[in-house]
């Protein structure tokens, strides 16, 4: 499984006057990569809440063969079904791109998931 997650904000209103104009690349692809083995175990431990605290009410998830989902709610509904009857035995997260500009930046990485019924 592999996925493409686009989470975003809108800041017009809440932009930091004192943050960087620039990607630092090393310090913000660190801080991606922290962020990123956080949500992987929020998501192992389907501990939504927490997972999906990490991303904003637009974000916008992109998996394979599905059209994209906006918004924690369209999300939800999609993982619903599986998220409390399925345990996640083995999962591993391979950044292939972090890209970032300003403010903003996106990561693209591959994904393997073993997945077993809850409880087995």
């Amino acid at each position: 499984m592999s996925g493409f997650l686009f989470a975003s904000c809108d800041n017009s209103s809440s932009r930091d006057e004192n943050a960087p104009e620039t990607f630092d690349v090393d310090k913000d692809t660190a801080a991606i990569h922290v962020l990123s083995e956080q949500v992987t175990q929020a998501y192992i431990a389907r501990d939504w809440d927490k997972f999906a605290g990490y991303f904003t009410e637009d974000a916008v998830w992109m998996p394979n063969d599905v059209l994209p989902l906006q918004g924690k709610e369209e999300w939800w509904m999609f993982v619903e079904p599986f998220w409390d009857t399925t345990a996640v035995v083995e999962m591993s997260v391979v950044s292939k791109e972090i890209v970032g500009a300003g403010e903003w930046a996106f990561e693209r990485h591959t994904e393997r998931q073993v997945i077993r019924p809850a409880g087995s």
